[in-house]
C-alpha cells in the first residue's frame, strides 16, 4: 500500500466517523464547552448581523438569509428564515446549518435535543440533524432533503420549533446573532474532495438565551391631563369611566402641553403612572398634535376628539366617552378650518413592561 493510498483511506474513515449519526437522540454526544467553529464564521459580516434591516448575505455572495418571523405558542416558539439566491449564486443549495452553540441556558438534565422539537421547509415537515455538520464545521441544526432550485424570493422558508420548557425557568429565547453556513457544490470546510472550496459563512439573526429579568407587559389606558384645562368625564356626564376632556382651548401661537397618565382611576393622578406628553398646537385655524412617550412605554393605539363640545355625541345625540367614537388619530393631523374655542380628548393604549424578578 502506497503512502498516498494510506492517507486517502485514513481521510475516508475520518469523514465517515464525523458524518455517522446515532439513531438514539439521547445517546448523541454533545460538544464540550469551548467548542469553536471556524474563525471565518466570526468574521463573516464583520462579526455582526442585521437584526432589523432585512437579509444578510453569505461571505461568498451565493445566498441571502433573513429571519422573517418569531411566533410563540405556549411553551413553543417557532423561528422562520427565508433563504434566497445571492448575486454570486452558482450551485444549487445542498443544505444549510444554523449554529446552536450559543444556547447555554438549559434546565438541569435538558439539552439541545430536548429544545429542538421540529423543522419544516415551506411549511412541510422535513428531516433534520442536530449535531456537527462536517462540511461546514457548524454544530447546530442541519436541514436535510433539500430539493429544487432556489429562485427569486420568496422561495424557501426554513423553520425550527423550540420547546422552551427545556430552558431554565428564568430564561426564554430571544433574537441575537448566530453563526450559520450554506453548502453548495464542492464546498467543504475540511478541504476534502477535488477542488474543494469554503462554504458560505454568515452571522444571522437567530435564537439566543435571554435570562434574568423577563419583562411582563400589559396594555393600559391613558389620557392627556391638565390641572387647569382638564375636566373629568364624570363632571360632564354620568359615567363611571375616568379620563379628561381638555378645554376650552383658544387659538394661539403657543402649544398646549399635557402630561399623559395611565391607570388613573377616578381621575386621581396619584393612582396613575405618567407615561408620556401630548402636545397640541391650535393656531390660525389649524390643529396639530404629537404624543411623546417616556422611556419604557410604547404607544400602541390612539384616539382623538376635537370639537366645539366637551365630548363627542353618539347616534342618539348624547355625550359619549367611548374612544371608538373619537373621530381622529394622529395620522389625521393636522386638522384645518377649525374656529372658535375647542375641546380636545387624547386617549391612548400604552404598553407598560415591568421586569419579573428572576430566581436567585
Amino acid at each position: 500500500m502506497t503512502r498516498k493510498t494510506c492517507w486517502f483511506l485514513l481521510s475516508l474513515v475520518f469523514t465517515l466517523l464525523l458524518t455517522l449519526q446515532p439513531t438514539n437522540l439521547n445517546s448523541r454526544l454533545l460538544p464540550e464547552r469551548g467548542f469553536s467553529v471556524p474563525d471565518q464564521v466570526a468574521l463573516a459580516n464583520g462579526g455582526s448581523c442585521l437584526l432589523e434591516n432585512g437579509p444578510v448575505t453569505t461571505n461568498n455572495g451565493e445566498f441571502t438569509i433573513d429571519l422573517v418571523s418569531v411566533v410563540p405558542e405556549g411553551q413553543y416558539v417557532t423561528f422562520t428564515w427565508e433563504v434566497c439566491r445571492g448575486t454570486n449564486y452558482v450551485h444549487q443549495l445542498s443544505h444549510w446549518t444554523l449554529g446552536m452553540m450559543q444556547i447555554d441556558c438549559y434546565a438541569e438534565g435538558m439539552s439541545v435535543y430536548d429544545l429542538v422539537v421540529g423543522a419544516t421547509i415551506n411549511g412541510a415537515g422535513t428531516a433534520f440533524i442536530v449535531g456537527l455538520d462536517p462540511t461546514t464545521g457548524i454544530w447546530g441544526v442541519k436541514w436535510e432533503d433539500l430539493c429544487g432550485e432556489l429562485d427569486e424570493c420568496p422561495n424557501f422558508e426554513f423553520a425550527i420549533t423550540f420547546d422552551t420548557n427545556a430552558l431554565r425557568e428564568d430564561c426564554t429565547l430571544g433574537v441575537g446573532c448566530v453563526e450559520a453556513a450554506t453548502k453548495a457544490g464542492n464546498q467543504d470546510v475540511r478541504g476534502i474532495g477535488r477542488k474543494a472550496v469554503m462554504p458560505g459563512l454568515v452571522t444571522v439573526a437567530g435564537p439566543v438565551c435571554v435570562c434574568g429579568s423577563i419583562p411582563e407587559c400589559t396594555a393600559e389606558t391613558a389620557f392627556a391631563f391638565h390641572d387647569i384645562y382638564g375636566v373629568c368625564f364624570d363632571q360632564v356626564m354620568d359615567t363611571p369611566r375616568w379620563g379628561w376632556t381638555l378645554g376650552p382651548l383658544m387659538d394661539r401661537p403657543e402649544p398646549y402641553v399635557f402630561p399623559m397618565y395611565a391607570s388613573a382611576g377616578q381621575c386621581d393622578i396619584t393612582k396613575g403612572t405618567l407615561v408620556g406628553v401630548a402636545s397640541v398646537t391650535y393656531y390660525q385655524g389649524e390643529v396639530n398634535m404629537t404624543i411623546q412617550m417616556l422611556e419604557g412605554y410604547t404607544l400602541m393605539e390612539n384616539h382623538i376628539f376635537v370639537g366645539a363640545l366637551p365630548l363627542p355625541l353618539d347616534k342618539k345625540g348624547n355625550f359619549t366617552v367611548a374612544p371608538g367614537q373619537y373621530p381622529y388619530v394622529l395620522d389625521d393631523m393636522p386638522l384645518t378650518g377649525v374656529g372658535g374655542e375647542i375641546w380636545v380628548v387624547v386617549h391612548a393604549v400604552v404598553e407598560i413592561c415591568t421586569p419579573m424578578p428572576s430566581e436567585p
